[in-house]
């Protein structure tokens, strides 16, 4: 069994425009430091958040990977080269990239948000040769499933929900105080932010803003005495392709 915690502090940092956005990053560039490095399809993973102040991301170019953004509060607005405009997206909602050939866009972060934005690695070999696209998901799209004592949002499962070539299940889940237990597939790693906390996982402390990896087991005991919110992406242990990682290293 392998179970491993990483808190707040022990993730790679980032900032934009002199702090105006701040950045923890469960999975960082290479040159951002923290403990951990790109795994299964999950290329890079960053918390970025305002204070008082709007922000902006300029104009930026991405290639081959699916970039997928989470608004978890407040509100944001993307601009890309293709459709030449800017849209909002508001708590709840979210956008992919399809990156594909090139594609490059820019980002406004309102006052008081927090987002996720996690890039997946699709298998680039086939993905460098597909034109670039793009959608926006509303918060109200995705399925809520309610049981007595938590909600579960989900983003993607099987075919459901966000479509995307990376294979992965994304969810969001809410608990109430208790004990309860995630089912964990053995074939695929198990990646969670604590949203809210704290929770104990297997007995071990993991505080808000912490990131689990979970492996090679079949499920996870959480218990958590005050309400918490888990964000939880589902991913195979291992990839019917080269990522990016590998191709780099053998090169």
């Amino acid at each position: 069994m392998a179970l491993q915690i990483f808190e707040k502090e022990q993730q790679a940092r980032g900032a934009f425009n002199q702090g105006e956005i701040l950045e923890n990053k469960p999975i960082g560039f290479p040159q951002d430091g923290g403990s951990l490095s790109p795994y299964s399809n999950l290329f890079y993973w960053a918390h970025a958040y305002t204070g008082e102040k709007q922000s902006e991301i300029g104009l930026h170019p991405h290639k081959g990977f699916e970039i997928l953004s989470f608004v978890l509060q407040g509100s944001i607005e993307h601009y890309d080269t293709h459709f030449k405009e800017w849209k909002k997206l508001n708590a709840g909602d979210v956008q992919i990239i399809r990156a594909g050939r090139g594609i490059s866009h820019a980002e406004r972060l309102m006052p008081d948000t927090h987002m996720f934005q996690i890039w997946f690695d699709p298998g680039l070999e086939i993905s460098l040769g597909k034109t670039a696209s793009y959608d926006d998901y509303p918060a109200q799209s995705f399925k809520r499933l309610k049981l007595e004592t938590q909600e579960t949002i989900v983003y993607r499962q099987g075919a459901e929900g966000i479509q995307m070539d990376s294979p992965a299940g994304i969810k969001k889940l809410e608990l109430q105080a208790g004990q309860h237990i995630l089912p964990i597939n053995k074939s695929e790693v198990c990646s969670i932010y604590i949203l809210e906390g704290p929770a104990k996982l297997d007995g071990h402390e993991a505080p808000k803003d912490a990131f689990a990896v979970v492996s090679e087991q079949g499920e996870l005991k959480i218990e958590n005495e005050s309400p918490a919110s888990l964000f939880i992406i589902q991913s195979p242990l291992t990839l019917p392709y080269q990522t990016y990682r590998e191709i780099f290293k053998s090169n």
